[in-house]
């Protein structure tokens, strides 16, 4: 998804002494944020379409906590009400 994300899932593939906290030390964010981060990698290409789809359509940006449900599996629904943090809370 983020090429940064990408970066990062690559080094940890690449250098096994390499650890999540020796990331987020180094990019300035937590280690559970670099987690999120990496989950993001598992969102199906049929998925990152629809995101980059609604982004063109200027649609609301979507949610770390959809996109999160997106990568583990969960499917949530793109649409701008759906990305609402009020409709979140529902989930």
């Amino acid at each position: 998804m983020s090429r940064s994300s990408e970066r990062m899932l690559t080094e940890l593939a690449n250098d096994s002494s390499l650890r999540r906290a020796d990331i987020a030390r180094r990019e300035g964010l937590t280690r559970a944020r670099v987690t999120q981060l990496l989950a993001l990698n598992r969102i199906s290409p049929d998925a990152v379409q629809q995101i980059r789809q609604t982004a063109t359509a200027g649609k609301r940006p979507v949610s770390i906590r959809v996109l999160l449900g997106l990568a583990d599996g969960r499917g949530v629904a793109l649409s701008a009400k759906d990305a609402h943090p009020s409709r979140l809370a529902e989930r």
